[in-house]
């Protein structure tokens, strides 16, 4: 076993937290998969580390990672991401040693050390890639950058406002070459060939609820990153290739990563669904839409949920206060119920909280530091609870 050191010290950008104060509350975090994840592996705590079973339940890594589990990540590429600790392989021995406090999953077999200039290196420590900049993970051989974020703005007056300007985003290939040079507000990762990218300028990066995030032009409030007020147009996103070109104009308010041949874009303040090359499938009409995952997608009209079949038609009526992605065959309707592709109620719950099904099990939260895995007859194939105290006056999240 090789084990390596990376970046002890914890780092924060200067320009990031400026001056600013925050309160912590600390609220139970239950560890979900993500329903991409090829891992079969599922975490749990015992007195205050995490430990990993297989989807029968059966303890494959003993609870030895000191981390709560709430903050542990998922394997990707055969390693797992202990804050503070580092990265673990799946027979439970650190590979590679990180004491910081955040970073980031492994990705396309490459994990991601520091927090500047990052580093790329395999699982068995080795340096791969090393990129001057601050990086997210792999996707499709590419990995989004962003540049060094810059001070204060001056507006056309000539008025200094109090505001960061964040780095301009583009993308480095596996060698730690700039394959797409930085000039965009905001990049997403690259899904089946296309990457979403806003244009920069003037204007705000739109996001869910209304929230409005600055850019590098229009700079961004000091204590977080919201768009100044008087920024009142939102920036215009496409789609681009592994070339950097647009090959889906940026014409949208916001758009959705692409997903079984579509994606999710919102034009005006209707959702519709294009194909990869930025014609409408389904013309816009809804007012929510997620990604089609197992040949259905959620959407929204009015307050009430429902389901769409790739050509548009509407497979599951919207009667729904809340619908999730599909997953195992399944979505999680209402916070409660778990329906089939047509529709039929399969299993229903009565817990704090509920998640989708991935390789056959669902997280769920039955207490207020107790956390069960079940599987699709309902049935608890494993039990654990957090040494997590919750402050009486903190009620807990619907």
């Amino acid at each position: 076993m090789r084990l390596v050191c990376f970046g002890c010290a914890f780092f924060l950008a200067a320009t990031s937290l400026q001056a600013c104060s925050f309160a912590l509350v600390r609220l139970p975090r239950m560890w979900t998969k993500s329903p991409s994840s090829e891992s079969k592996l599922f975490a749990f705590e015992h007195d205050g580390k995490t430990g990993f079973i297989d989807d029968t339940g059966k303890v494959v890594i003993r609870p030895t990672m000191d981390q709560e589990v709430g903050y542990v990540g998922d394997f990707q590429g055969g390693l797992v991401r202990v804050p503070s600790r580092g990265y673990f392989d799946q027979a439970g021995h650190l590979m590679i040693e990180d004491r910081r406090d955040f970073g980031l999953d492994a990705s396309d077999g490459l994990v991601p050390i520091g927090s500047g200039p990052m580093t790329y290196v395999d699982a068995q420590g080795e340096a791969v890639v090393n990129v001057s900049y601050l990086a997210r993970g792999f996707h499709e051989g590419l990995a989004a950058f962003e540049e060094a974020a810059r001070g204060g703005f001056v507006d056309a007056e000539g008025f200094i406002r109090s505001l960061s300007r964040p780095g301009k985003q583009g993308f480095v290939d596996r060698s730690g070459a700039i394959a797409i040079p930085a000039q965009f507000a905001e990049v997403g990762a690259f899904s089946e060939g296309r990457a979403k990218a806003v244009v920069d300028g003037v204007c705000y990066i739109a996001g869910p609820n209304g929230y409005r995030q600055g850019t590098p032009t229009a700079g961004a409030q000091r204590c977080g990153s919201s768009a100044p007020d008087y920024v009142s147009s939102a920036c215009p996103v496409g789609f681009i290739d592994e070339t950097g070109d647009f090959v889906i104009e940026p014409k949208f308010r916001m758009v959705r990563a692409f997903s079984e041949g579509l994606a999710a874009v919102q034009q005006g303040s209707l959702w519709g669904f294009v194909d990869r090359d930025g014609q409408f499938v389904v013309e816009p009409q809804f007012d929510e839409a997620q990604s089609l995952h197992e040949g259905l997608a959620a959407v929204k009209k009015g307050d009430l949920w429902g389901y769409i079949n790739p050509g548009g038609q509407m497979v599951l009526p919207s009667k729904y206060r809340s619908a999730s992605r599909f997953s195992d065959s399944l979505a999680l309707i209402n916070g409660s119920t778990y329906i089939d592709r047509q529709g039929a109620v399969v299993l229903e719950v009565d817990y704090v909280r509920a998640s989708l099904f991935v390789h056959g099990l669902a997280a769920v939260q039955t207490g207020k530091r107790s956390f069960a895995y079940i599987n699709k007859k309902g049935e608890k194939v494993f039990r654990y609870s957090t040494r997590t105290k919750l402050p009486k006056e903190i009620p807990l999240p619907n």
